[in-house]
């Protein structure tokens, strides 16, 4: 039976303010409330000095104090609950604040300790206490009083000493319609319960009790704390399998019932649901079903369960659709039954439904081949790589994957069905994608065929070998295993001319832990600043090597393609655009750079061995196969940027040095020095988004460059004409 009062607290405050004589001692009551507490709500009730009465409606109370000649005080509540319903879950708190021998020396000298717990026969006792200091200016104990959420302690002692206040609080539980409930307090000299209050400078003491009793009803219903719990032994299942529940429902008193009502609307996800009650049995008593067996989705049956007994249900079916199926268990009480606690009415649990595994018989082959087996660095690389279904019977989510070594970039690959219906039972899942990992869930007929042809670039000379598998995930009898994995070699042979090109040294570079690293090369070329006078642009050269664990030619770089050698601006972020001219004076920074419209001219190329007029000195490429050339002597006032990010990880640091290495080398080449310095080529290189740990000292590497770098060529470096001004191949 629920109360129309749920999350009512009852709260009586009372005030005294009242100077008497203990034997040889004086005392003064400075607060006494009595707090009512259901778990949602608090309310007070005071009557000496101050009059507050904050009850629920339906709740009446009366009150009586006596004072005998010792000054000795009891106080006595009677509440009544006049309403239909019951009041439930309530705890009643009693708080005193009393001041010994105030007048003869201070309330600042007491403390307080715990002499029994008890009550007398029939009556309520408490079952949690607290001392200290009240609260109202340091302390919390008022606060916690007003639930009831005492700590059982005492926080004052004869060597802690403070104002004292003392709480006890007692569980009610439930009070029936028309039932009343009798609340004493006593303050007095001596006790054998209650708290004990003591005046460290004279040992003058009180003592405080608080106890309750209600009143018997006519009828006094019956209470039951019914609990349910509902579980599985299949939590995971494909579609066709069984699946099995479990129902247990208790009773954990304190009253015996019967007709208890239990329900379980299992879900229609389920099918071919059947079920069995079973009841317990003990010694002195016996639990029943009001049904024993049935089936169907929705079941509905009755209980009786004394005090401590059960009955468990037991649950089959078989899973008939994916997905994650939740089944919900109720049980509930008979008219005119209580329960104390119906959070535990209700269970869930969760059974997670998978597609079923078909298995199959199937001589499954994949082939890998090539037609490029001899190539030339920079030359195309072309796989095909070819699987079969050679049946016996339709094969299913068949997983196929493919390798290509790293050697092979820029790899891009599709699939078709050659044999069979691509709208059947053959199909390549994903008929297109790139990277050098190929991985797909395939079906294959019987007869059936999917080709996949791997396109790429030849990066790395050197042997390298292809791979390909194809797996049904078990779920297969194939007769010949031999042929479910294949492999291919081609050679890559490095570019030869009359000079052979530099190799990219073994180094082996470091960089910090997780750092965010970006590096911009943007060559910039000024206006013409006299109308007449050809201004060439500045040619920015990047051979860079940027990575970790650099062995021979293969840069494995953190940053991808750094060095350029896919003969291809691949993996790098480009931009171009209109130089309005720098602003401000040297020297100058990226708040003086002013982009204008973006140029639809591109100065962006990658060169291999060649020679450049406008810088003889230089050989190109400086390190690798190629060389990136930012910017060109083509007309003026253009900006033209490429940049990148990686991330480096503390295993990039020099094992060597011990150090964090960034490292690439670049040149620049220069014309028209007569230019103002705003009117100047220049170039910028910028390593970008370096935390401030990285500002020098730091383990960085930079080698007399900091992280933002301006670079302006002067006209000392060669006369105008004879030749370009230029600066020699860097190494940063």
């Amino acid at each position: 039976m629920r109360s129309l009062f749920k999350g009512i607290v009852l709260s009586l405050v009372w005030i005294v303010s009242v100077c008497a004589a203990l034997p040889a001692h004086s005392y003064s009551i400075e607060r006494l409330s009595l707090f009512i507490y259901d778990g949602a709500s608090v309310y007070e009730d005071r009557r000496l000095t101050s009059s507050v009465s904050n009850l629920p409606t339906g709740l009446t109370v009366s009150f009586n104090e006596t004072i005998d000649a010792s000054q000795n005080r009891t106080w006595v509540w009677t509440f009544r609950n006049t309403n239909v319903t019951a009041l439930t879950n309530l705890r009643l708190t009693g708080f005193l604040d009393a001041d010994l021998s105030a007048p003869d020396n201070t309330f600042f000298n007491e403390y307080g300790e715990l002499i029994a717990l008890s009550a007398p026969a029939d009556h309520i006792a408490a079952d949690r206490w607290e001392i200290g200091e009240p609260g109202y200016l340091t302390g919390d104990l008022l606060t916690r009083a007003t639930q009831g959420n005492l700590q059982n302690l005492s926080s004052l002692s004869a060597t802690n000493l403070d104002d004292t206040a003392m709480a006890l609080s007692l569980p009610i539980g439930t009070l029936e319609p028309d039932q009343t409930l009798t609340v004493t307090a006593t303050l007095t000299a001596t006790g054998a319960a209650g708290l004990r209050q003591i005046d460290a400078d004279d040992g003058s003491e009180i003592v405080f009790q608080l106890y309750a009793r209600k009143s018997m009803t006519a009828n006094p219903p019956l209470e039951a704390d019914l609990a349910i719990e509902k579980i599985t032994t299949t939590p995971t299942v494909t579609v066709g399998s069984d699946v099995s529940y479990q129902i247990v429902v208790t009773n954990d008193g304190p009253d015996d019932l019967t007709d208890a009502e239990i329900a379980d609307n299992v879900p229609t996800s389920i099918s071919d649901v059947e079920w069995t009650c079973t009841a317990s049995t003990s010694a002195s008593a016996s639990a029943a079903c009001g049904v024993a067996s049935g089936n169907g989705n929705t079941i509905t049956l009755t209980a009786d369960l004394p005090v401590g007994e059960s009955v468990t249900i037991a649950i089959t079916g078989k899973a008939a659709a994916t997905g994650t199926v939740t089944n919900t268990a109720t049980v509930e009480l008979p008219a005119g039954v209580t329960d104390p606690d119906t959070s535990n009415n209700t269970s869930s649990v969760n059974i997670i439904v998978s597609p079923a595994t078909r298995t199959f018989d199937a001589d499954l082959s994949i082939d890998i081949s090539t037609t490029t087996p001899t190539v030339d660095v920079g030359d195309t690389v072309n796989y095909r790589i070819v699987a079969t279904n050679n049946g016996a019977e339709d094969g299913e989510d068949i997983t196929l994957t493919a390798t290509i070594p790293n050697a092979v970039n820029g790899v891009t690959w599709t699939c078709t069905v050659t044999s069979g219906s691509a709208t059947g039972n053959t199909a390549c899942g994903v008929t297109s994608g790139s990277g050098n990992t190929i991985a797909l869930t395939v079906d294959l007929q019987v007869g059936g065929a999917i080709t996949i042809d791997v396109t790429g670039t030849a990066r790395t000379a050197g042997a390298h070998a292809a791979s390909a598998a194809i797996d049904p995930q078990n779920a297969v009898n194939d007769p010949s295993r031999a042929n479910n994995a294949s492999s291919v070699n081609i050679s890559i042979n490095s570019v030869t001319t009359l000079n052979a090109p530099l190799p990219i040294p073994t180094s082996s570079l470091g960089m910090l832990a997780l750092l965010a690293l970006a590096l911009a090369l943007a060559g910039l070329a000024a206006l013409c600043v006299k109308p007449m006078r050809k201004t060439l642009l500045p040619v920015f050269l990047l051979a860079a090597f940027l990575g970790s664990s650099l062995v021979s030619h293969d840069a494995k770089a953190v940053f991808e393609n750094g060095n350029f050698e896919t003969g291809t601006f691949e993996h790098w972020h480009e931009e171009w655009w209109v130089n309005r001219g720098l602003t401000g004076s040297p020297p100058f920074t990226d708040d003086n750079i002013r982009f204008g419209g973006e140029y639809t001219m591109r100065l962006l190329s990658i060169v291999g061995r060649v020679f450049d007029p406008r810088a003889p000195h230089l050989e190109l490429p400086r390190e690798g196969n190629f060389t990136a050339k930012v910017n060109n002597e083509s007309g003026g006032a253009h900006i033209n940027i490429i940049s990148q990010r990686g991330t480096i990880t503390e295993a990039d640091r020099d094992p060597v040095t011990g150090k964090l290495h960034v490292r690439f080398t670049y040149a620049a080449v220069l014309e028209d020095p007569d230019h103002g310095p705003t009117g100047q080529p220049y170039f910028h290189v910028l390593l970008s988004e370096l935390p401030s740990v990285f500002r020098p000292p730091s383990p960085l590497v930079h080698a007399a460059f900091s992280c933002s770098v301006w670079l302006l060529i002067h006209a000392s470096i060669k006369p105008l004409g004879e030749a370009y001004p230029s600066v020699e191949w860097l190494r940063l």
